[in-house]
Order: C-alpha cells, then sequence, then structure tokens
C-alpha cells in the first residue's frame, strides 16, 4: 500500500486537505504563541518608539553632563605646615557638582585628608582645638618675617585661592592687588571655578585651578566660607544639598513630599551621585557603567521629573524650573574710605561679596535667558550708564544663547540639587 493509500485508508481524507489542514496548524501555532502575543503587546507604537529614543538621547546628554570636572592643585597654607619642607600640592580633577569641603573628607576615603594630616599642626590633650604659635613666612613680604600668627587648629577645612591680581576698582578708577579669595563651600564646584576664573580675568587663569586648603579657624569669615567649628563638612554639605532639592522639589511639584519619601540608600546614591565622575574604571580597567554619577542619581531624579510632569500639564505656559544665578562684576563700585580707597581691599571675603551678586528664584518654563535674568532674578533700570554693558552668561562652564528659552536648557543643564545655576559675567573682559 502506497502513501496514498495509507493516507485515505487512515484519515478518509484527500493527501492535499491533509496537508494544508498541518500548514495551517503550524502557521496558527506560532503566531498565536503566548510569547508571540507578549511580544505584540510589548511592541512600542510610532509615538512610545519615538518618545524612548528621545529618552536614551537625553540619558546620553546627562551622562556627559556628569563627566564635567575641574583640574585642581590643592596646596596648604605655609604658616600651617609643621614640617621644614612644605607638602607638594595635591592633583585631583574635582567633580563641577560637588561640594568641595565635603569632595576633601570623601574623596578615595578620605585620602586627601590624610595626605595633609601629615603636615598639619595636630591636636593635643584629647581637646576639640589646640592653639599653635607659628613663624610666619610669608617671603613675599620681608616685614613679617619676625612676626608670630596664633593658629587654632580644628579638623574642618575650607579653602581659598593662591594670592592672585586683581583689580580694584573704585569712583576714581581701578588699581591691582594681590589677594587670596576664599570660596564658599554651599555651591556647586563647578560655579565655583567658573565665578573665580571671571574675578581674575582670564590671563590670571591657569589649569589647574590653583586652591589653598585651611585649618586654622577664621572667626571673621562668614559661614558661607567655612563651616562652624566643630561641624562635620560632610554632614553640613548633604544637609544643604537636599535642603535645596527640597526646595526645588517644592518649586516643581508644589511639595517636597517626593524627596522625604526617598529611600536610605536612593538619598546616598544621589549624594554620592555629585562627588562620582561620570566614568568609574573598576579594578579590572573595564568600565563600571552602573557605578558612573547619572546612573547613581537617575532613579531619584527620574521620580522628582515625574511628579514634576504632571503638574505641568495642569499648567498654564508649561509650568515653573527652580534657577540660581549668580552675577560677577568686577568693575561694580565699592564703598570708597576716607583716602579715596575700598574698603577692605586686602580682604577677600568683601572682594567676592562686592562683585558677585547671587538670587534666586522659580522661573517660566517658556521665558527666554534674558527675560530670566532682567525681569526676574537681576532687574534694573536701563540708563546711560548700563546702555554699553556687556555679559556672557554660562551653565556648567558653557557658553549659552540668551535667546534660548530657560526650560529646554533646565531639561539638560540643571544640577543634581534640581537648581539650574547661572553664571552671569558682566562689563569685563571676555573669557
Amino acid at each position: 500500500v502506497g502513501f496514498d493509500g495509507l493516507i485515505r485508508n487512515t484519515f478518509r481524507i484527500p493527501p492535499q486537505t491533509f496537508i494544508f489542514c498541518l500548514s495551517l496548524f503550524t502557521f496558527l501555532s506560532f503566531f498565536l504563541s503566548p510569547k508571540r502575543r507578549r511580544e505584540k503587546m510589548d511592541a512600542p507604537s510610532g509615538m512610545e518608539a519615538k518618545k524612548m529614543c528621545e529618552d536614551d538621547e537625553n540619558d546620553e546628554a546627562l551622562v556627559q553632563k556628569w563627566r564635567g570636572s575641574v583640574p585642581t592643585s590643592i596646596s596648604m597654607h605655609r604658616a600651617e605646615v609643621c614640617s621644614v619642607v612644605p607638602p607638594e600640592s595635591y592633583f585631583v580633577s574635582i567633580p563641577r557638582f560637588a561640594r568641595i569641603t565635603a569632595f576633601h573628607d570623601w574623596f578615595e576615603n578620605g585620602e586627601m585628608r590624610e595626605y595633609f594630616q601629615h603636615f598639619r599642626w595636630v591636636k593635643s590633650g584629647g581637646g576639640d582645638e589646640n592653639a599653635k604659635t607659628n613663624r610666619d613666612e610669608n617671603h613675599d613680604d620681608k616685614s613679617s618675617a619676625n612676626t608670630t600668627t596664633t593658629i587654632t587648629t580644628h579638623n574642618t577645612v575650607w579653602f581659598e585661592t593662591k594670592p592672585m591680581e586683581v583689580e580694584l576698582f573704585n569712583l576714581r578708577g581701578g588699581k591691582k592687588r594681590k589677594i587670596s579669595i576664599p570660596i564658599q563651600w554651599n555651591a556647586p564646584f563647578g560655579v565655583i571655578a567658573d565665578i573665580i576664573k571671571a574675578l581674575v580675568g582670564s590671563e590670571n587663569n591657569t589649569v589647574p585651578l590653583e586652591l589653598v586648603a585651611r585649618y586654622s579657624q577664621r572667626d571673621e569669615l562668614s559661614l558661607s566660607f567655612r563651616h562652624a567649628l566643630g561641624d562635620d563638612a560632610q554632614k553640613a554639605c548633604k544637609s544643604h544639598f537636599f535642603n535645596a532639592l527640597k526646595e526645588a522639589s517644592y518649586i516643581q511639584t508644589g511639595s517636597s513630599q517626593v524627596v522625604m519619601s526617598m529611600g536610605v540608600q536612593v538619598r546616598e546614591n544621589l549624594w554620592e551621585s555629585t562627588m562620582t565622575m561620570g566614568t568609574v574604571i573598576s579594578g579590572d580597567g573595564d568600565i563600571d557603567s552602573n557605578s558612573t554619577g547619572y546612573k547613581k542619581a537617575k532613579e531619584a531624579l527620574t521620580k522628582i521629573r515625574k511628579e514634576a510632569g504632571k503638574r505641568e500639564k495642569k499648567m498654564i505656559g508649561g509650568g515653573v524650573v527652580p534657577i540660581r544665578a549668580y552675577e560677577v562684576d568686577v568693575a561694580r563700585q565699592g564703598k570708597e574710605g576716607e583716602n579715596g580707597d575700598i574698603d577692605d581691599t586686602e580682604d577677600g571675603q568683601a572682594f567676592w561679596e562686592r562683585c558677585v551678586r547671587f538670587s534666586s528664584a522659580p522661573i517660566g518654563r517658556n521665558l527666554s535667558i534674558t527675560e530670566c535674568l532682567d525681569d526676574v532674578l537681576f532687574p534694573h533700570k536701563i540708563n546711560s550708564s548700563t546702555k554699553g554693558e556687556s555679559r556672557t552668561i554660562q551653565i556648567e562652564g558653557i557658553e549659552i544663547d540668551e535667546s534660548k528659552p530657560v526650560g529646554a536648557l533646565w531639561n539638560t543643564l540643571a544640577a543634581p540639587d534640581g537648581f539650574m545655576h547661572i553664571v552671569v559675567i558682566k562689563n569685563y573682559r571676555k573669557l
């Protein structure tokens, strides 16, 4: 009996019909299988696919932003060195989002702190502080070679620039003087670096940025430039960071609950992301993509932005975003003393406070940078003295066109604390 006879005797159907039914069964089994149905359900629509592509591109831009850092050289003040030979400068690339005093204690599990610890006056007797007297070896001023300086040592660091030549202005013009400028600890280090470059001018800008670590207490310094005696720099910076994040979240969502409800690990990852370089190399030399700054911060930032997006849909004009701006104008006139000189010309803190104005406000997404600055943050009357002024706008070290909308820039250039930090360099030589 042939194959045809076997088919007829067994199934009582023509072989062509049997083959057709078998093919149809195979076809339906493949396309109606559970796995195929799941793939079909998971396949994105055209709009969803476009949004996923845009999200991937935005993620890449944010990863690049986290790679920003400032090459820095840190030395000790000669009057605070207990050894005959001062230590070599410590070279490090500091992330733009880091708080400088917290980074000093955090970097490589305190490696920077330990490096300078060997050359510092150390406390004795178990007290919180210890007064030491040391000969001030300032080789630039021979008259001070035989003077003594009382130094109070403690564990909290503050920073200032190396003596830099700056131009000091009064009503009669300007004059150049070398001063050391203390730097604030409560702003991202990238912002501080941009401000310093604007203060000292392009001819004094060096790479790396040269800073001096100070451990002696200076009570006359404002607490914006140093921590209170006994404060832990890490805790103080972390507390300030999350207070700023709560403020930014309230501006966007109408509540700080989204920050308050973050888990402990999410908060830790977000904080550590500010001091983490964009790319971390593991022990075997491979790139650890899970340890990059943006990867650590992504969960927290995504949560906040989702809540903000819900509110923005209900608001006319697309909602508001939190902005902090720093206007730097070295030519701003200071107060004159009896002899026509500016008060405190040799005081770096007074120089900073005179030249740098700070402003913070919620800004509508649809406003341009020009409208943001001139109408909200630094409103001023246009007169004959202001018509000829020029300015440069920088965000994260990037020169920005003033006509750009605030919302689009904030989406990419906002810092982990929720604010976009704008540095406005006014009426001075272009960097």
